[in-house]
């Protein structure tokens, strides 16, 4: 399992909330840890919602441990096709192509998030 991140570096998802994606506000905090990847589960005390703390990444709702899902990543950005990368990281073609969808996804969006105001 690997370390999870501090409290202060994630922000509440929720985007009627009035301290949505604003990390280290002090408004989050741990309900309970479920699951067996021990995911948190938290709370935010300014909108009283509750959500996973892998809620808007690639690894929601995910079903292989976070170390497989890298390596998939990984082999992929290698650019394996994806029967290799499904061979050499032991899961299921289809599995690969649906995290091939995901983290593209997410880095199409964190790169548009990211890249505003250049000129």
């Amino acid at each position: 399992m690997s370390t999870p991140l501090p409290l202060e570096t994630l922000a509440c998802p929720t985007p009627q909330c009035p301290l949505y994606a604003q990390p280290g506000q002090g408004n989050l905090y741990l309900r309970k840890i479920y699951g067996s990847h021990s995911t948190r589960y938290l709370r935010c005390q300014r909108c009283q919602r509750e959500f996973a703390e892998t809620r808007g990444t690639p690894y929601w709702n995910s079903k292989i441990d976070r170390a497989r899902f890298v390596s998939t990543t990984e082999h992929l950005t290698e650019g394996t096709s994806l029967s290799a990368t499904a061979r050499l990281v032991g899961v299921h073609h289809d599995t690969v192509e649906r995290i091939a969808l995901l983290s593209g996804q997410h880095a199409h969006t964190m790169h548009d998030q990211r890249t505003r105001g250049l000129h």
